[in-house]
């Protein structure tokens, strides 16, 4: 229900549409033939038929919420950790636009977000996060059987040491905050790498409003040092550090899956 009514707040606050109102050239560009694209591409294929395959599978697995352990279904879990395609396929076009060397995602979940972020490219590497120990073993799997090569799969409690290696010794040209991850989590990796970002680091953050607290960080992410343009699409929330670009929020209007 809070989606709901965020939604409607939103779809009255939202003034771009297909460029209308954005005067920059390089904003126009992004809004009018990456974000409103709506070709497909090759790759697209090759990862639905990935997500058909998660999804008809009867397999459970094992997680911890809140201390108590459970099994859940697989199917179940790649519905609550992705969006939908929609939106993948835009990280994809955004991906390919920003052509980032490093990405650091946090909340892997199944790996379908993973895999479209690693498609555009194959010398783009993405280093994923997954707190779920048996949720990261899944994603491995799905990586090696769609043969993605350039993602890395963490679990923080396996692989502590490697991965604090990982993440001090890589800078990340772009980050996405997957619907898994938490505010806490969010605001640890902004703390730890603030003095990494530059002009080329972009922020993707998904699920701006599911929560209060949620919509508080992202109003504070807006803030923060080096932001030039900040982007609204519902359900994402994009920050831009170009240093290039005059600084401007934009509110556009991105019709949501759920109304599709």
């Amino acid at each position: 229900m809070r989606c709901f009514w965020q939604y409607i707040k939103y779809f009255f606050r939202s003034k771009h549409w297909r460029g209308y109102g954005v005067h920059s050239p390089y904003m126009f560009y992004l809004v009018t033939m990456i974000i409103e694209d709506k070709n497909s591409f090759y790759r697209f294929s090759q990862i639905e038929n990935m997500r058909k395959i998660l999804k008809k599978t009867t397999k459970k697995i094992k997680i911890e919420e809140g201390g108590v352990e459970k099994e859940v279904g697989i199917s179940s879990l790649l519905k609550k950790g992705v969006i939908s395609p929609t939106y993948d396929q835009l990280l994809f076009r955004l991906i390919k636009f920003f052509h980032p060397k490093n990405i650091l995602e946090i909340g892997t979940s199944a790996g379908v977000t993973s895999m479209y972020m690693a498609a555009p490219y194959s010398d783009t590497k993405v280093c994923t996060v997954e707190n779920q120990k048996e949720v990261a073993k899944l994603a491995r799997l799905s990586f090696q059987r769609a043969e993605f090569h350039n993602i890395e799969v963490y679990n923080p409690k396996e692989d502590g040491t490697r991965y604090d290696k990982k993440i001090k010794e890589t800078d990340f040209d772009l980050y996405y905050f997957g619907r898994e991850s938490t505010v806490a989590e969010i605001k640890e990796v902004l703390t730890r790498d603030s003095g990494k970002f530059t002009g080329n680091t972009v922020i993707i953050m998904s699920d701006i409003y599911k929560s209060e607290e949620k919509e508080l960080l992202w109003s504070e992410m807006k803030q923060i040092r080096g932001v030039r343009v900040s982007l609204e699409l519902f359900f994402y929330g994009i920050l831009i550090f170009n240093e290039d670009l005059r600084p401007e929020s934009y509110n556009l209007f991105f019709i949501p899956p759920l109304f599709r």
